[in-house]
Order: structure tokens, then C-alpha cells, then sequence
């Protein structure tokens, strides 16, 4: 079966071996360029989908051990003080050792203004409570563009915008034959340039 021509464009599209100042033939092979950009789309979508669902059962999987060993920590933690209640460490030769201990109190602030007007009243204030300098970028980048059309400024660097392309695509109506109809995509994820 003879590949039509918009089909063998994408697979043109599709190879790696294309050169990075690629132009089109014609500004109306752009459509065919959309088509391979929304399977492509597709494509990533799908692996993203895939990713969340493989994370979700690793998390699950994860939890369920890290459950399992806090379990045994605790039923470790538990035999030391009730069958050696006077020794804080247990020798294992060639397996390890255990070691019982106290960890300190910990406080967690549950109201933070409750507490810092606690604390303002008895003075106290400038000692608990710190602030972070940070640069608000939406400003300094107004500054920055400013002085540097009269003077260089130290500690910044320009980076040259670029041009881009925003695409969007039309809801898929599948009672419309494609123009690449017949060509599978799949087939074409591993193709080399002798292949074109």
C-alpha cells in the first residue's frame, strides 16, 4: 500500500535526523506539522497518566513498609523495655545493635498570633520572630531594565527572549477522515534517518 503524501511527511516529521534550521516546503504543511504535534501531545499525556498511576502504587507500596518496619520498631522498642529494662543497648554480633533513647520534649506552635502577642507582652517578640529578605523579581526586573539602558548592573545577567508558537486544536470530530489516516504512529517511534 503507497503511503500518501501527507502521511510520509510525518514520518519525515517524525525522525530525529531533521536539521535544527528545518523549514517547511510550504506554510500549509504546518497542518500536517499540528497533527504529529497533537499525538504527540497525546502520546505525553498518556505517559504522565501512566507515571501518576505507577507513583501511586510505589507510594502505597512505600507506606505499607515504612508501616510495616514503624510496627517493628515499635515491637522491638517494646521487648527492650520489658525484658531488659535496665539496658539501653543490645549487641548482635554480625547482625548490629539496638540502642534505647529518650528524645527531647518538642513544642509545636498551634496559634502563631496568639503566641507572638503572648510573647510581645513579656518582651520577647525580637527574639522569636525573624525575617527573610527576598527580592521581589517582578520589581528588580523593572529596575534592572531601567539602569541598564545607561549603566551596567552588577549581579545580573540578560537573557535574550526568544520566539515561540502557541498552537491549540480544534475538538477532534472522528466522522472526518485525517489526511494521515492509515499511518501508525506507534510504528514511527523508533525510526533512523535510512529509514525515511
Amino acid at each position: 500500500m503507497a503511503i500518501e503524501p501527507a502521511a510520509q511527511q510525518a514520518r519525515s516529521l517524525l525522525t530525529d535526523h531533521l536539521a535544527d534550521d528545518y523549514v517547511l516546503s510550504s506554510a500549509y504543511e504546518i497542518e500536517n506539522a499540528m497533527l504529529v504535534l497533537d499525538h504527540l501531545d497525546s502520546k505525553v499525556s498518556w505517559f504522565k497518566e501512566l507515571k501518576k498511576a505507577r507513583n501511586k502504587d510505589l507510594d502505597s507500596e512505600v507506606k505499607y513498609i515504612e508501616d510495616r518496619q514503624k510496627r517493628l520498631r515499635s515491637i522491638i522498642l517494646r521487648t527492650m523495655k520489658e525484658l531488659e529494662p535496665d539496658r539501653k543497648t543490645l549487641q548482635f554480633p554480625s547482625v548490629g545493635k539496638v540502642s534505647r533513647r529518650q528524645s527531647k520534649d518538642s513544642w509545636s506552635i498551634d496559634d502563631e498570633k496568639l503566641f507572638l502577642d503572648f510573647v510581645e507582652t513579656r518582651g520577647l517578640k525580637d527574639q522569636v520572630l525573624q525575617i527573610k529578605e527576598s527580592i521581589n523579581l517582578r520589581e528588580a526586573k523593572k529596575i534592572i531594565a531601567d539602569l541598564s539602558q545607561t549603566e551596567t548592573v552588577p549581579g545580573v545577567s540578560k537573557k535574550e527572549g526568544t520566539e515561540s508558537i502557541s498552537i491549540s486544536f480544534e475538538a477532534k470530530d472522528d466522522s472526518k477522515p485525517s489526511p494521515l489516516t492509515g499511518l501508525n504512529f506507534d510504528d514511527l517511534d523508533g525510526l533512523t534517518e535510512g529509514d525515511v
